[in-house]
């Protein structure tokens, strides 16, 4: 083990160490921002890389070679990692990736040969040429939609690859950038995930985007629009026909699909009769409640009110004449008082 005396202390770059064959491990100090070109190179025994607390660059091949690590760790202060910097770390198994690396440069990762299964995180915009060729025994990938970039050669001749997990739909996919030479990669299965979105179309409310595989049960939140009556959901955003129900199991298509909410007006009109009031409602949502209010100049004078069932006509006995105005407004029910549209105003059947 080597440890850095405190004279020390203030150094900002390591580096010196290649072909320490017998290292194993090395302490360094907190002053240190960056890893040498072939810092470490050849160190066959080193087993962990150095803690590096605020170091910001790993340099080119720096650890080239470290065949007994096994565990690599790469700290969140590194922005770049230079190219070949892990090269021939047979020894590879994990890797835990530093939040602010966004790019893994050039044969960063060439003959890592225990390297069974590869997940790049969400902040990796780009892989680098050749980065991961000749990874004999990488069976397993896994990225997300913000992998953008796959470099000439990045995945090539790993020959074991049969499995690319995707993060997004195969049309987003099919916009990645992929280089030449990436045949183990095109040729192995890519699993995308299959998304069920919905939009409210023109109401608000709707549940939330589900990614997710086969069958998927539909939402049971129901979108609101002012003045309309939800009846499901269809496939074309200016569709009448519901096609499928809140609570119903379908089977997704390849690459998913959006559900549009389908909205019927709800129509109200009221005529005044001399011993009642008929109120005439289309597509009222069952259990709203129509309230009638009748006025005298601005005075409130009295209130009555019925709530909906299957009919569309209502007869509300009473004598409506003698006001200077009759309104009538529908509501989501007897609790919430929730105007489901604009008040209209009745018309006297006598005029």
């Amino acid at each position: 083990m080597i440890i850095y005396e405190s004279k020390l202390e203030t150094c900002t770059v390591i580096g010196a160490f290649t072909d320490c064959t017998a290292l194993e491990t090395i302490e360094i100090p907190d002053s240190a921002t960056s890893i040498g070109t072939q810092a470490f190179a050849g160190c066959s025994s080193l087993t962990e890389l150095p803690l590096m607390k605020d170091a910001t660059d790993i340099g080119y091949c720096a650890f080239l070679g470290c065949s007994s690590i096994r565990e690599l760790i790469i700290p969140d202060s590194v922005t770049t990692v230079g190219t070949g910097a892990f090269s021939l770390c047979t020894g590879i198994e994990t890797i835990r990736w530093g939040k602010n690396l966004t790019l893994i440069p050039s044969l960063a990762f060439h003959n890592c040969d225990s390297l069974v299964r590869l997940e790049l995180p969400d902040h990796m915009d780009a892989i680098g040429y050749r980065a991961f060729a000749d990874c004999d025994n990488l069976t397993t990938i896994s990225l997300t939609t913000n992998t953008t970039v796959i470099g000439e050669g990045a995945f090539k001749d790993c020959n074991a690859l049969t499995d690319v997990f995707y993060s997004g739909t195969k049309a987003e996919w099919d916009e990645v950038f992929i280089g030449d030479d990436n045949d183990a990669l095109l040729n192995a299965t890519i699993h995308f995930v299959t998304r069920l979105a919905y939009d409210a179309n023109g109401g608000e409310n709707a549940p939330e985007t589900v990614n997710t595989e086969g069958e998927v049960e539909i939402s049971t939140q129901i979108p609101t629009r002012f003045g309309y009556l939800f009846k499901g959901w269809g496939t074309d955003q200016n569709s009448w026909t519901a096609t499928y129900q809140p609570g119903e199991t379908i089977v997704l298509p390849d690459g998913g699909m959006t559900l549009y909410a389908v909205w019927y007006p709800i129509e109200m009109g009221a005529r005044i009769y001399d011993d009642s009031l008929l109120v005439s409602v289309y597509n009222a949502p069952a259990g709203s409640q129509i309230v009638v209010a009748c006025y005298s100049g601005d005075t409130l004078e009295y209130v009555d009110g019925v709530m909906t069932t299957a009919e569309q006509r209502y007869d509300i006995p009473g004598d409506f004449t003698g006001y200077d105005r009759v309104k009538v407004m529908l509501y989501d029910g007897f609790s919430t008082l929730k105007p489901l549209m604009l008040p209209v105003d009745a018309i006297d059947s006598s005029n």
